[in-house]
């Protein structure tokens, strides 16, 4: 599957070409309009079709919601060791991140944790924790997710009260950065280093939001293999829009999506 992605600061950012033509300043399409590329940040996407167009799907900036969640120690027997143990999920992988804190009391192991999350190397660096009594509260950074475990009688909350479910953050600069540098392989730049090549200046402008627009297509081509009578390619062409333009408008007269909707309608 080929994907791209295009950041668009201002209105003049986004071109577009249209059937052979010349390339103009985006100002919106036709329904059904045919043979269709758009310009940005110096790239041009592949043609398209309206009818090859599966679906348009639009993203609203969001600044993510950070996990917190609580351990009540409380329970725990006397002269049974107290302690809390976090497993950072962030990964996703096998192998995750596991660490173990031990105290006398709640206040004594959350000075233990404060003092691992402050630490650069951590593989916890980022996470905060407080404590209130016997109750802990652990909170992740934006897009950090944790489970925790304590000790027989100790009760872990991760829903309702002080808690809060993970949300992951959307087209915050730092997420447009990571989406323009997964895809930068189709536009011919696979140093992921930066070094001894010197890589384009990334569009992406420092703590700007973005909104995202998704085009899914699947383009297709004859064949000539004889097997089948054309052949597809799966086509993703991802917009990433300063979220200041509330309506999304970039030359356009209507939100982008809304406008890439009609077209393939």
């Amino acid at each position: 599957m080929a994907t791209q992605v295009f950041v668009i600061n201002a209105a003049a950012d986004l071109k577009v070409g249209i059937a052979g033509a010349a390339d103009a300043a985006y100002t919106g399409i036709t329904a059904g309009d045919k043979e269709v590329n758009f310009i940005a940040n110096g790239k041009r996407s592949v043609d398209l079709d309206a009818a090859e167009v599966v679906r348009v799907t639009s993203y609203d900036y969001n600044a993510g919601t950070a996990q917190v969640s609580t351990i009540d120690l409380s329970g725990v027997a006397s002269g049974v060791t107290e302690y809390v143990k976090i497993i950072n999920t962030t990964l996703g992988t096998m192998n995750l991140p596991i660490k173990n804190f031990e105290g006398a009391n709640a206040a004594a192991i959350v000075a233990l944790m404060t003092a691992e999350f402050a630490k650069a190397s951590s593989e916890f660096a980022g996470f905060s924790a407080s404590a209130s009594g016997e109750v802990i509260t652990v909170t992740a950074p934006i897009n950090g997710s944790f489970r925790l475990a304590g000790a027989n009688g100790s009760v872990i909350a991760y829903t309702g009260g002080s808690t809060a479910v993970m949300v992951p953050s959307t087209g915050e600069a730092a997420d447009v950065t990571k989406l323009y540098d997964l895809y930068a392989g189709y536009d011919g730049i696979t140093n992921r280093v930066g070094f001894p090549v010197k890589r384009p200046t990334s569009p992406v402008v420092a703590a700007t939001n973005y909104d995202l627009v998704v085009v899914e297509a699947v383009a297709k081509a004859g064949s000539k293999d004889g097997m089948s009578a054309q052949k597809g390619e799966l086509i993703k062409l991802i917009f990433a829009i300063d979220e200041s333009d509330a309506a999304i408008r970039n030359g356009g007269t209507a939100p982008l999506a809304d406008e890439l909707a009609a077209w393939i309608a």
